[in-house]
Order: C-alpha cells, then sequence, then structure tokens
C-alpha cells in the first residue's frame, strides 16, 4: 500500500496546519484554552462552554492531517468565535 508523503513541520503538523495556527485556527483542546484566556476579561467560560461556542461560531469544516499517519485534525477559529462574542472587532 503506498502512501501520500507529507511535509511535516514541528510537532507532527503539516505546512498547512501550521499555516491555520498562525491565522488564528487551532484543535479543540488548544483553541478552547485560548478562547478561555482571551475573554477572559470578559466571560468567565469553562471548557465545556467554550468548546461549545467553538463548535456554534468557530467551526468551518477546515482540517488538516495531523500525526504520523495523517490523522484528520478539525481546526476552530477562535478569532472568529471572539467576535461572534464581541470580544474583538
Amino acid at each position: 500500500m503506498q502512501t501520500m508523503p507529507y511535509i511535516w513541520y514541528g510537532a507532527g503538523r503539516s505546512e498547512k496546519a501550521t499555516t491555520a495556527e498562525q491565522q488564528g485556527k487551532y484543535p479543540m483542546y488548544r483553541a478552547a484554552n485560548i478562547l478561555i484566556k482571551k475573554a477572559k476579561p470578559y466571560y468567565k467560560l469553562t471548557r465545556c462552554v467554550a468548546k461549545q461556542l467553538l463548535i456554534d461560531y468557530g467551526f468551518s469544516g477546515e482540517w488538516h492531517h495531523t500525526g504520523l499517519y495523517g490523522k484528520r485534525t478539525y481546526y476552530y477559529n477562535v478569532n472568529q468565535t471572539l467576535k461572534e462574542l464581541g470580544v474583538v472587532k
């Protein structure tokens, strides 16, 4: 069985995944932590609420290959979620 070669950039992420993170898009666990920290002056969010907000407002269907075997990892837009909450313009 032949597999497609991927170029990996640090910590098992592809180049496109690294670019997405530079644009403010992260996997759920990291996105929830960042959302909680950035919204802290305005809202006290639990991890469960942060995840639901990311699903409702920050999910665009974008995913990237991560890990050794090209696992599909969905990415969530923290900046878009913060805009929807009125934290940033």
